[in-house]
């Protein structure tokens, strides 16, 4: 299945459901069509119904450095938060926001409850 996605905007924080198979060429696509749309502080990614194993170590800085582009826009402080359904994904989002520390501003957190993930953008 295609990569679809679903974007929408409520207050400060930005939603983005994706559906399929994601790759980081796509996720930056994403980015750049979302992002730009919508006045936001936070971004919250659902991948519950997609699957990240297109995505590698390498693509990291790639993403990192497209997403960064909005920074300013974003202001400080901005968070991005992963919704994700397993343990390992939340490891690989760890890694990603580990490896990423030094282009990008943005606090990145993934979590595996709704719950959780909405307290953290509203902390």
């Amino acid at each position: 299945m295609a990569v679809r996605s679903n974007c929408s905007c409520g207050g400060e924080v930005l939603g983005i459901e994706v559906i399929g198979l994601l790759e980081a060429d796509e996720m930056i696509a994403l980015m750049n069509e979302c992002y730009a749309k919508f006045d936001f502080r936070h971004a919250a990614w659902n991948f519950r119904r997609s699957s990240l194993s297109g995505m590698s170590v390498a693509s990291f800085r790639k993403i990192a450095s497209a997403g960064a582009i909005f920074a300013e826009k974003r202001g400080p402080d901005a968070k991005t938060a992963m919704l994700v359904n397993t343990d390992a994904e939340v490891a690989l989002f760890r890694a990603f926001a580990h490896s990423v520390a030094d282009i990008s501003q943005t606090k990145f957190a993934a979590f595996r409850s709704e719950q959780e993930m909405e307290d953290w953008l509203a902390g």
